[in-house]
């Protein structure tokens, strides 16, 4: 079986990704489902999807993921990743927040 480029990354990082969890947060289910596929490539298997800010900031506080991946961009007249973002480090301090 041929190991696609993103597994032979992952395979080359000493950390396993199988028990890592990452909130995913953008208003684009296009989005979300690319990343998603992504992340599974290379072997994430607990993957939380929001959709907007609200959402996003439950499922933090429901399953305290180890990475967040917020879109800066939430939509029109809406809170953004940003702001997730601070509000998570209420939370945490410590957990990687990464921006797309």
């Amino acid at each position: 079986m041929q190991r696609s480029y993103l597994q032979k990354i992952a395979m080359r990082n000493e950390k396993s990704y199988h028990s890592a969890s990452v909130l995913l947060v953008d208003d684009n289910a296009s989005f979300i489902e690319l990343i998603s596929l992504l992340l599974h490539e290379i072997g994430v298997s607990k993957i939380i999807t929001a959709n907007c800010h609200e959402e996003g900031l439950k499922a933090f506080q429901q399953n305290t993921p180890d990475i967040c991946i917020f879109d800066t961009d939430l939509g029109k007249n809406k809170k953004n990743g940003i702001q997730l973002a601070e509000q998570i480090r209420g939370f945490s301090a410590r957990t990687p927040i990464i921006f797309i």
